[in-house]
């Protein structure tokens, strides 16, 4: 076996581990030093925050989220 295919074996490993996780960055858009796009500051480890998108049923929606022990519910408007 010749001396090299061992080591282009490894460096083919090498390469695909990076760019694998340049690409995971680059689909989730996690750049070095970018800010956080956290919608509410007080979400941590023991809160968390549902995004719902609310097409018609606003009540109906909001009595369900009442009924299921709720804490705190906000309806923004994003037009």
């Amino acid at each position: 076996m010749p001396a090299f295919v061992p080591i282009m074996f490894e460096l083919t490993v090498f390469f695909a581990a990076h760019l694998m996780v340049i690409t995971f960055y680059m689909r989730s858009k996690l750049w070095p030093f970018k800010d956080a796009e956290n919608p509410d500051p007080r979400t941590t480890d023991d809160h968390f925050l549902m995004e719902i998108p609310v097409d018609n049923n606003e009540d109906e929606l909001t009595s369900l989220l009442k009924e299921t022990g709720a804490v705190e519910i906000n309806i923004v408007d994003k037009h």
